[in-house]
């Protein structure tokens, strides 16, 4: 738990520093979620998509998260290959 809260903190302040990076959201977004946070990642995961709208980990993560058909169907759009995105939105 405390190398996630450290990395919390370096994530955040690498935010402060490069907003436009959308890799550094990704990041604290799994963090967020190593700590169970998941309205937090789904928050980080939005802001992947507005900085990177073809992000097919974001849309596929937050589809999970939110249990979103839409997200999902982006996300097989994005990456018709994926399996797991297709047991996901069968599971929504």
């Amino acid at each position: 738990m405390a190398d996630n809260t450290k990395a919390l903190i370096d994530l955040s302040k690498a935010i402060t520093l490069n907003p436009s990076d959308s890799e550094l959201y990704s990041a604290r977004a799994a963090v967020y979620m190593n700590l169970d946070l998941p309205s937090k990642a789904i928050g980080d995961y939005t802001q992947v998509i507005l900085l990177e709208p073809s992000n097919f980990e974001a849309f596929f993560q937050r589809g999970k998260l939110n249990r979103s058909i839409t997200d999902l169907d982006m996300a097989i759009q994005l990456n018709p290959n994926c399996a797991s995105a297709y047991l996901a939105r069968a599971n929504v």
